[in-house]
Order: structure tokens, then C-alpha cells, then sequence
């Protein structure tokens, strides 16, 4: 989370190859982040929800606003790291 540190999180869901949710950010944002492949008839399309941002408190706003922003440039990034592991 660069200057934010580390962040405690709890897996929650794990189907192997197809899906891992967690709750992120435990005692202090408590959202979920679920990345879900799904077969596409040319490949595989990944999908990302990140939710539970408490939208009634200034600190939940923020992140949300701060998440639109981040989450873009992290999956921008990550074709690079899929065909690099490969």
C-alpha cells in the first residue's frame, strides 16, 4: 500500500484458479476485494470488485475516492506480471 504500509487482511473465499475475495484493510477500512476469472470465449477476462465502503463517514468516502484512483493503475500493470510469471 506504498505509504499507507502493510494492511491486515482476512481470506474469505478461495475457489481455486477461478476466485480469492478478502477483506482488506481489517479494523480500519474493512472493505472486500474479490478477483474473479472468468472463461471468455477468446481467453479469460478478470474481474476486480472492490466493496463495503462505509459511504457515511468522511474516512470511508475518502478511500473510495482514493481506490477509484489507485485501482486503475495497479491493473494497468498487471498483464505485465501474468506474462512475466508465466
Amino acid at each position: 500500500m506504498g505509504s499507507f504500509g502493510k494492511q491486515l487482511c482476512l481470506v474469505t473465499l478461495v475457489e481455486k484458479e477461478l476466485l480469492f475475495e478478502y477483506v482488506f484493510a481489517m479494523g480500519v477500512l474493512d472493505t472486500t476485494i474479490r478477483w474473479q476469472l472468468n472463461q471468455q470465449d477468446n481467453g479469460t477476462l478478470l474481474q476486480l470488485n472492490h466493496s463495503g465502503f462505509n459511504m457515511n463517514s468522511s474516512f470511508g468516502q475518502q478511500a473510495f475516492i482514493g481506490m477509484e484512483k489507485g485501482w486503475p493503475q495497479i491493473l494497468s500493470q498487471i498483464e505485465a506480471v501474468i506474462f512475466y510469471n508465466k
